[in-house]
């Protein structure tokens, strides 16, 4: 007679859904996980909006006034307004052309935020400092008090002088008084070895916090109510171009009062910045 079989005993069913809650469970981990990733995408996508708009709103600001002023004076010029006395004909051709001049400049900006390369283009034709730092004195800040402090034996490019400065000059001229004192320094940092240090110092009301106006506007906020949009605008372009360099902008407060920005640059160009620049010229 054949043994009895003992019956084999049927698995609980808690244990046939223990698979199916450990995969209920993975499935809830991803799903918490892909949430959270939207999350964040959307959050960068309101940043990104953000700083669009405060880009849009720096740049419309900047334009608004010489806009306006070319308009009013191209008016004033028409044939039908009648024949203007000559002196009053060429003060108004003077502010077209300064005018004019600055939107270039403005342009200049816009396109340096968006690919620094594109705008540092040297001429490869170095200078004495000291005549470079005199040249774009006149050229920027006619009227003012400007003391040059620069090294005899240092040059540097022209050209690229007056794409770095450019803006910090114009920033001098809207944003500081008629009479404020202004002290521009090039040559070889007396500290840092291998740097080149340009720097624009004024003694005007100087900002708050001077290393917020740059952040403020890299994040598309208003970092001080003493900060106009295009003071962060100019200040964002030099720092852009400092970097493109391989060097950065240093902001502080200047003996004369007010802000001095100082440029502390390479003595000579990354080489994938100086194929960058060559590839522009």
């Amino acid at each position: 007679m054949p043994a009895a079989r003992t019956p084999r005993s049927a698995p609980s069913r808690l244990g046939r859904l223990r698979p199916f809650a450990r995969r209920r469970h993975h499935i809830e981990l991803r799903e918490r996980d892909l949430a959270a990733r939207d999350a964040e995408v959307e959050e960068l996508a309101a940043s990104l909006r953000q700083r669009h708009e405060a880009f849009v709103r720096a740049v419309a600001h900047q334009l608004r006034t010489p806009l306006a002023t070319l308009m009013v004076a191209s008016d004033a010029l028409r044939p039908e307004r009648g024949e203007l006395p000559a002196a009053e004909r060429d003060e108004l051709v003077d502010i077209l052309i300064r005018q004019g001049e600055k939107l270039r400049g403005l342009i200049e900006d816009v396109v340096a935020l968006i690919d620094p390369s594109e705008t540092l283009q040297p001429d490869e034709v170095v200078t004495p400092i000291p005549g470079t730092l005199a040249s774009l004195a006149t050229q920027y800040l006619p009227a003012r008090p400007v003391e040059i402090v620069a090294d005899d034996d240092a040059v540097f490019d022209a050209a690229l002088a007056l794409r770095l400065l450019a803006p910090l000059l114009r920033n001098v001229a809207d944003h500081t008084p008629a009479d404020a004192a202004v002290r521009l320094k090039g040559g070889p940092h007396p500290e840092l070895r291998g740097t080149f240090r340009l720097s624009v110092e004024d003694g005007g009301p100087g900002v708050e916090d001077v290393t917020a106006v740059v952040e403020a506007f890299r994040q598309g906020r208003v970092a001080s109510r003493q900060a106009s949009p295009g003071l962060g605008l100019g200040l964002t372009v030099v720092d852009a171009l400092a970097r493109a360099l391989g060097g950065s902008l240093v902001l502080g407060r200047s003996e004369l009062g007010g802000l001095e920005a100082t440029l502390l640059l390479p003595d000579t160009l990354p080489d994938e910045t100086a194929a960058a620049v060559s590839e522009g010229s």
